[in-house]
């Protein structure tokens, strides 16, 4: 924790020990995951990875038989499966890297480290057309984009880079706000700044005056990190069923 003030209004940051799920917010991705140990992505009913996939070539048109995919071999044939489904939607594999913190990306290995394979983060063409009015290329760039996106703030929030400041007025709680998850960098701070001013618009605070309240030094308030203060990622819960 750290205090950043000015005359009259001081603003505390912490690690958010209780976090909102993302998943539990407007999103444009599904996330669907098998793993015995961890409550992870969505909820979902697909058995396992062949039940999932071969929903999406069925949703997709895409006929296993006409390409000579063999699906009673299914790990010889994920590959090509991948590869036509990849025409169609955004589709990319999810790796668990678990640790003291625990990490979730797109790739296989990092640092030399394998990670544990858990499922899939996607878009199906219904998702497409709803969120950009089209399918096609275009609309699978975008998808992609968006969808490794929200798998790089639901890693921040399994991670525990869940971030609350609270804010005071003449030394008394003015109001909390919540919901800063990523990276404690320059663009998390201004949107501290952001939620801060609006928050304070009826008391008549300028730019200058937020600013001031956060000072030069703030890329580096948060330095005493505590892994306990992350969410205990075996309980963390799980979106609706889709």
């Amino acid at each position: 924790m750290i205090t950043i003030s000015n005359s009259r209004f001081s603003v505390k940051l912490f690690y958010d020990e209780s976090p909102d799920n993302p998943r539990h917010n407007d999103k444009y991705s599904q996330m669907v995951c098998w793993n015995e140990k961890y409550n992870l992505g969505d909820k979902h009913t697909y058995g396992n990875e062949k039940e999932l996939l071969k929903k999406l070539m069925q949703e997709s048109n895409i006929n296993p038989d006409e390409l000579g995919i063999d699906m009673n071999n299914f790990e010889a044939a994920k590959p090509k499966i991948l590869e036509q489904l990849r025409k169609h939607i955004p589709i990319v594999p999810m790796f668990l890297y678990d640790g003291e913190t625990p990490d979730i990306t797109c790739a296989a290995e990092r640092f030399g480290k394998n990670g544990e394979f858990i499922g899939y983060a996607f878009m199906e063409e219904q998702d497409l057309e709803k969120a950009y009015g089209e399918k096609g290329v275009e609309a699978i760039k975008q998808g992609l984009m968006d969808a490794l996106g929200e798998l790089d703030l639901y890693s921040h929030y399994v991670r525990g880079n869940n971030f609350l400041m609270n804010l005071y007025k003449d030394d008394e709680l003015f109001c909390s706000i919540k919901g800063f998850t990523g990276n404690m960098n320059r663009e998390m701070l201004d949107c501290m700044k952001k939620a801060t001013k609006d928050t304070l618009s009826d008391e008549k605070v300028t730019s200058e005056q937020v600013n001031d309240m956060f000072g030069v030094d703030s890329p580096q308030i948060i330095s005493d990190k505590s892994y306990d203060n992350a969410p205990q990622i075996a309980n963390l819960d799980v979106e609706e069923e889709l």
